[in-house]
């Protein structure tokens, strides 16, 4: 019998998306940022909620139907609200759904704890879990998405340890960003194993790179072009596309490269990539 993978068929093109994270935008306003993420070629924003850029949490409210217009004079989709509060924020939580609601963002980010070494990871997983049973309502009254992001430092700096946070809750509201870069810091593990681990949670990707190098005698990660970092994004691509994924790839790219460089090539790098492995899937598809 002959086996065809259902994210592909003939005549489809491309089905992943690709957004920008606004923080490495910082330096723009919101008009200029989404202009020049749609001149890049991307398909939509993740708007940074910090006092920095792009809308404070004080005014994320007041201003989301601005960012909504803005961000839709210019084609584009807000991808998600991304804030720094915790999730044990349980109120301002609430704030950025209804935010995001006005919006029209389909996530929202808050933060999972960080891990100090005071607190057992034991403990800190069991208290997050039961704040996480609110955030998930709160997720489910304004129709939005929780979604925390895989991150060095934290309790979830692994895809296993991510599902270890979310395991029970329901999917359409609560989900996980898979940064592969942030991983290369701390909890890298096999990038198919950590797909499949997070299976229907995966919401959305962040994509970056990185490597470690030895500086004054000592090992330090950095930011990295992402033809040059350790994460094989041939390999992540392709396991997106063998497991149908077809959500968003959002640009995180922190490396010092001119920033109106990198938002053209790193898009063109991961569209390269990602039509190389749909015809590889197509031809693996045709097999008898």
């Amino acid at each position: 019998m002959t086996k065809v993978r259902k994210a592909f068929s003939f005549g489809q093109g491309p089905r992943m998306k690709y957004c920008v994270w606004s923080k490495i935008l910082k330096d723009y306003s919101v008009s200029d940022a989404a202009k020049m993420i749609k001149e890049a070629g991307y398909d939509g924003v993740e708007w940074r909620v910090h006092s920095e850029a792009h809308v404070s949490l004080d005014e994320v409210e007041d201003k989301a139907e601005y960012l909504r217009e803005v961000t839709s004079s210019h084609g584009l989709e807000i991808v998600n609200l991304g804030s720094y509060i915790q999730a044990a924020e349980v109120k301002t939580v609430g704030k950025l759904c209804r935010a995001a609601e006005k919006a029209g963002a389909q996530h929202v980010r808050v933060w999972a704890p960080f891990y100090d070494g005071q607190t057992s990871y034991t403990k800190c997983l069991q208290d997050s879990r039961s704040v996480i049973k609110e955030v998930e309502q709160l997720a489910k009254q304004y129709s939005r998405k929780v979604v925390f992001e895989i991150h060095h430092g934290t309790i979830m700096c692994s895809a296993s340890l991510a599902r270890n946070l979310v395991d029970g809750f329901d999917p359409e509201s609560v989900g996980i960003i898979y940064d592969p870069g942030n991983m290369i810091n701390e909890g890298m593990e096999n990038w198919k194993m950590g797909i499949e681990v997070l299976g229907e949670y995966l919401a959305y990707v962040h994509f970056k790179n990185a490597g470690w190098t030895r500086k004054d005698g000592r090992w330090q990660c950095e930011w990295l072009p992402m033809r040059e970092g350790m994460v094989d994004w041939c390999q992540v691509m392709r396991v997106l596309a063998e497991v149908g994924f077809d959500g968003y790839l959002s640009n995180e790219d922190f490396s010092p490269v001119p920033i109106d460089v990198k938002l053209k090539d790193d898009l063109a790098y991961l569209k390269e990539i990602e039509r190389s492995v749909t015809v590889r899937s197509l031809w693996d598809a045709m097999a008898w």
